[in-house]
């Protein structure tokens, strides 16, 4: 089913939720989204081969949002503090409400507030995955929700 960019949700966990405990709110005021996906390659060539071989190697996730500035929006605030605290919250990029995409527990390495002459304050927000546990001691990798 061919999905449009105004149908997508990002949500985010509050700054100080816990795994197992966080609660997901669709942040307000988001103007893009872009989760860039890609893999890493080793060489693996030997003379067998005239050309180079490869093989893979761990993928690497990276979501990019740009927001409305605006200091009542307690999500978009609980993000700049997570990046400024040295942080983590979770996100979920989704392609609709209740819909697909990935979701994460993520550090936000990069709040930058944009102040254009022409047009209203936006801040660009960059997220990567973190290593992340249960309370038991399990892993909490990012995952692809289906809805």
């Amino acid at each position: 089913m061919s999905k449009i960019g105004f149908d997508g949700v990002f949500e985010v966990s509050g700054k100080n939720d816990t795994v197992g405990s966080e609660t997901m709110v669709a942040m307000a005021g988001v103007r893009d989204v872009s989760t860039s996906v890609s893999m890493d390659t080793a060489e693996v060539s030997d003379r067998s081969s005239a050309f180079k071989l490869y093989t893979q190697g761990m993928v690497d996730l990276e979501t990019t949002v740009e927001a409305t500035y605006n200091t009542a929006n307690t999500q978009l605030m609980d993000c700049i503090d997570a990046c400024i605290e040295r942080g983590y919250i979770k996100i979920a990029v989704l392609d609709g409400p209740s819909g697909q995409g990935f979701t994460y527990w993520a550090m936000v390495t990069s709040s930058d507030v944009n102040q254009p002459l022409t047009d209203g304050m936006t801040v660009s927000l960059t997220f990567k995955p973190v290593q992340t546990y249960t309370g038991a001691g399990s892993l909490v990798p990012p995952t692809w929700t289906t809805g």
